[in-house]
C-alpha cells in the first residue's frame, strides 16, 4: 500500500476501541493527518438468540466506537 500512496504514507496500529490507545497512535505520528482510512472491523457470525451480551458490546465498540474515536482525534489534529 505505501508503494501507491508514497513515502508520505503512514499507518498505525491501536485498539481503536480504547481512547488512550488511540490518542497514543495519534502522538506517535510525526505528522498532521489530511486523510483517516477507518479500516478496523470485526464481525461476529452467530444467531441473534445465542449471541452474548459481552460479544455485541466488543463488536459495538470495534466497528462503531473506533470509528467514532479515530476520527475524532484526527480532526483535533486537522
Amino acid at each position: 500500500v505505501r508503494a501507491e500512496l508514497g513515502p508520505d504514507a503512514a499507518w498505525c496500529v491501536a485498539d481503536v476501541a480504547d481512547p488512550a490507545g488511540v490518542e497514543r497512535a495519534f502522538a506517535a505520528c510525526a505528522e498532521v493527518p489530511r486523510v483517516v482510512v477507518n479500516a478496523a472491523g470485526i464481525v461476529q457470525f452467530a444467531k441473534l438468540d445465542a449471541l452474548e451480551l459481552a460479544e455485541f458490546e466488543r463488536l459495538l465498540r470495534t466497528n462503531l466506537t473506533g470509528t467514532f474515536l479515530m476520527t475524532q482525534s484526527a480532526a483535533r489534529r486537522m
